[in-house]
């Protein structure tokens, strides 16, 4: 599966790269935030992540497999896309929410099998190969991104929306003999 989680990891930040580099435009333009609002649904964004990723991750990972957890925070990530389609800012924050509770299962999840389909002795060599595609996906995402927004203004998150649900269908194929959720 190494190859699959491989171009897993470089799907999803392609998708995120195109998210990063689309909202301050979206937020300037379709929302008319100013850098503080923008700022502050960073800020949300990024204290959701961190709630998800300590005690409801942790709770998760009792109940459901990193497989499982993968899958399903991939397809939360898709819904929050989806819902940055509305231009309203309650809708923004809804898609901030919704996206952070969906890197905080999926990420951390992802990496953990990563890390175990690698093996021991190819640990390192693999999350290096791993960080590389990011980092190739990210440059990719933050150039591609600002073009689409230009062409075609809120409607972008359809991209990494259609990215996600790839990625989506990818993390299916990592289930081998589940027995948790």
């Amino acid at each position: 599966h190494v190859p699959l989680l491989l171009a897993i990891y470089f799907v999803f930040f392609l998708a995120f790269s195109l998210f990063v580099a689309a909202f301050p435009l979206y937020a300037t333009e379709s929302l008319h935030w100013s850098i503080t609002e923008t700022g502050i649904f960073f800020s949300v964004l990024s204290v959701v992540i961190v709630i998800t990723e300590g005690p409801i991750l942790m709770w998760f990972n009792k109940r459901a497999s990193a497989e499982s957890l993968t899958i399903w925070g991939t397809f939360i990530i898709v819904l929050s896309y989806l819902t940055l389609l509305v231009p309203n800012p309650v809708f923004a924050y809804a898609a901030a929410v919704l996206y952070a509770l969906g890197n905080g299962l999926m990420w951390p999840s992802f990496l953990s099998l990563l890390s175990d389909r690698a093996g021991e002795s190819n640990q390192g060599y693999i999350q290096g190969i791993g960080n590389s595609a990011g980092s190739l996906a990210s440059i990719a995402g933050l150039l591609v991104g600002g073009i689409l927004f230009t062409a075609m203004k809120g409607g972008v998150f359809i991209v990494p929306a259609t990215l996600m649900f790839v990625v989506f269908g990818m993390a299916f194929k990592l289930r081998t003999g589940i027995t948790r959720i």
